[in-house]
């Protein structure tokens, strides 16, 4: 007879991207279940839904008996996944936690779960055994972008540090730019943006221009605007600001906010120009309030009612904000609930 013991999982085990870094970077184990059974009562403090599942295989880490019920406390965000075959993650609850949920001693705490599917557990094996970043570069040609994600994730933490030497950040970034420049998923394209423009990697300066003037998708969009000014010099700036004119109105607010924190006098005459615009007059401000530029002290009248009624609000908001005052530290902070 099988010794069941009761997984309880903080977060849903629904299929999330979050869910399979949950289990790869903060779960004690892993393994590979097979759901037998959909509705399980269990008595807890925290109201929840549980099922029973067969363990097929221990990925990684501490081992649990061969028959387990996993319980998730309910949430509003959706119900737990109860595929037939799962791959879920479990810790050893603290003191604290099995206390708060009404745990018997014995039991585990799951950490994520997803769906499994074929080689997808060898493949979050890999994840979690990689030794070397050549692995991780060889997983993030995978064709599941989860898989794709959580080693980008994993390179960046472990092999691509702000302590490692030029020669060998280039190395790393260079390879990085090759893989986006094939990436379908907006939020992974938007971390290898947000690294190269973290790095300063100049040599990304053109893909970074492309996709803030090609992209459609916001995510991939945003990294190439916060990247931007961190990569790019005078020629790649005159290339983005020479799109400007023929821009949609979309791609044009997109220019400025990416051209904002930019000091050049190229940008200068760009916004010059765009104040001037009583189309791009709002936008313009936005950018430069964003970047913490200065605004002027002069600005053109507009012949549209709504958009004057749109500027006269925003400048009255960023005045008033301005009035302000600073917040205290927090070490002067004073409440009235007693013992902070």
């Amino acid at each position: 007879m099988s010794l069941a013991v009761i997984l309880v999982c903080p977060a849903l085990l629904g299929y999330h991207v979050s869910d399979l870094a949950e289990i790869v970077e903060r779960a004690q184990g892993a393994a590979v279940v097979s759901v037998t059974e959909a509705n399980v009562t269990v008595e807890t403090k925290v109201p929840g839904t549980a099922f029973r599942a067969a363990v097929e295989e221990i990925l990684w880490g501490d081992t649990v008996p061969s028959e387990i019920v996993v319980w998730a406390p309910l949430s509003p965000c959706g119900t737990p996944c109860k595929a037939p075959r799962l791959i879920l993650g479990y810790r050893h609850p603290t003191p604290a936690r099995a206390d708060y949920f009404g745990l018997p001693e014995g039991v585990f705490l799951a950490c994520g779960s997803v769906p499994d599917a074929p080689g997808l557990a060898e493949r979050m094996r890999r994840l979690k055994e990689a030794r070397t970043p050549e692995t991780l570069l060889e997983l993030m040609n995978d064709e599941s972008a989860d898989i794709r994600e959580q080693a980008f994730r994993q390179l960046r933490e472990r092999f691509l540090k702000e302590e490692d030497g030029p020669e060998e950040k280039r190395a790393f970034l260079g390879k990085l730019l090759e893989l986006a420049s094939r990436e379908t998923d907006p939020k992974l394209l938007q971390s290898y943006l947000t690294a190269f423009g973290h790095f300063r990697y100049g040599k990304a300066a053109d893909f970074v221009a492309e996709t803030l003037l090609r992209r459609e998708d916001g995510l991939a969009a945003a990294g190439a605007e916060w990247a931007f000014g961190r990569v790019a010099d005078a020629r790649c700036c005159r290339r983005v600001i020479a799109a400007y004119g023929r821009a949609r109105p979309g791609i044009k607010r997109r220019i400025l906010r990416a051209l904002a924190p930019v000091k050049r006098p190229e940008t200068q005459a760009l916004f010059s120009r765009a104040l001037k615009d009583e189309k791009t007059i709002l936008p313009a401000l936005r950018a430069l309030a964003a970047a913490g530029r200065p605004l002027p002290r002069e600005i053109p009248r507009v012949r549209s009612p709504l958009r004057a009624l749109r500027i006269r609000s925003f400048l009255r908001r960023r005045q008033s904000r301005s009035k302000a005052p600073a917040e205290a530290p927090n070490n002067e902070r004073r409440t009235n609930a007693g013992t902070p």
